[in-house]
């Protein structure tokens, strides 16, 4: 996390609290963890070829975070298991993770 998710100041790495407005971080800092934790067993998981448990390690810390890699991580999973369309899908998830705001004209 690098910003106060309610005042948008820019934090230091590990503070609990917001130092311009109090914000407890901690919670989010713990989601960060786990998503973290998650995307590190998917990444095991997938050295070792078990692209099933793979997939639900990332789909674990995709629900933690909305991660660019982690939706990329899901879709290279669903494409090893040879789920296609489900992997374009995940692709397309990276995409709108990475260009949040991406408006069409």
């Amino acid at each position: 996390m690098n910003n106060c998710p309610t005042c948008k100041r820019t934090l230091e790495k590990g503070v609990p609290t917001c130092p311009r407005c109090g914000c407890d971080l901690s919670t989010l800092q713990a989601g960060d963890r786990a998503a973290r934790q998650w995307f590190e067993a998917g990444c095991r998981a997938l050295r070792e070829r078990d692209f099933d448990a793979a997939t639900a390690a990332f789909d674990r810390a995709w629900r933690w975070r909305h991660d660019p890699a982690f939706a990329s991580a899901r879709a290279v999973a669903a494409l090893c298991l040879g789920h296609h369309e489900l992997a374009l899908h995940r692709h397309g998830q990276a995409q709108e993770a990475l260009h949040p705001l991406n408006l069409e004209p």
